[in-house]
């Protein structure tokens, strides 16, 4: 989803069997979510990229570069520095307990004494008039979440753009309050791996929302 936003642009092998998603500035190329591709066209793309940057005398920065990835640009000579962490849980057989989930737990409890519930939106057979009340409340969190922060819009290049109306088969969930039904919080979920998984790719709170809104949410 992340590939196809209007800002972006796609660099596409010459045979069409790879593609990546680029945002260009100035002599930088920025690339995020990694290469569309089955794994063995992958190294191909990899070199032409190389050959790419030397030709056109610009600086190509990858981001979110999966860890089977990663020998693959060390092979091609590219320089590659970790950061962050690539979490992922498998939901079959978590049942939140121990002492490693008692955080998750107080959130959660927290969050219900203060009245807050959760739900998915099933956004494709929503009325258009409510969806459209549905979707200005998810703007109207995302101004307030973003008003006091260092960055006070959306980071382009590394989580993708809200845009409700453009959702696809991402999934929507979100915190009410269950006395007056004001939005608290919401996630928005993107599918990965064919469909067996889903990644967290976008999540907004209100500034006043109750301690733990996201957490509980998620």
């Amino acid at each position: 989803y992340l590939a196809v936003e209007s800002h972006r642009h796609c660099f596409l092998a010459p045979d069409h069997s790879a593609a990546i998603s680029v945002i260009i500035s100035g002599r930088n190329v920025h690339i995020f979510g990694g290469i569309l591709a089955p794994f063995e066209a992958r190294p191909r793309l990899i070199i032409q990229l190389r050959e790419m940057a030397r030709q056109s005398n610009r600086l190509i920065n990858c981001y979110a570069i999966g860890e089977h990835d990663r020998p693959l640009f060390e092979d091609a000579g590219w320089e590659v520095t970790k950061f962050g962490e690539e979490t992922s849980l498998k939901l079959e057989s978590l049942t939140w307990s121990g002492k490693q989930y008692e955080w998750v737990r107080r959130q959660q409890n927290y969050c219900q004494r203060m009245g807050l519930s959760c739900r998915e939106v099933i956004h494709q057979t929503m009325d258009s008039e409510l969806w459209r009340k549905l979707a200005d409340e998810l703007f109207e969190i995302q101004r307030d979440d973003l008003k006091n922060r260092v960055y006070s819009r959306e980071m382009n290049f590394l989580v993708g753009k809200l845009e409700p109306d453009k959702l696809g088969r991402r999934r929507l969930f979100i915190t009410q309050d269950q006395a007056t039904s004001r939005i608290e919080a919401f996630v928005v979920a993107n599918p990965l791996r064919g469909g067996r998984g889903w990644s967290f790719e976008m999540y907004r709170k209100r500034q006043d929302a109750p301690r733990g809104s996201v957490p509980f949410l998620m």
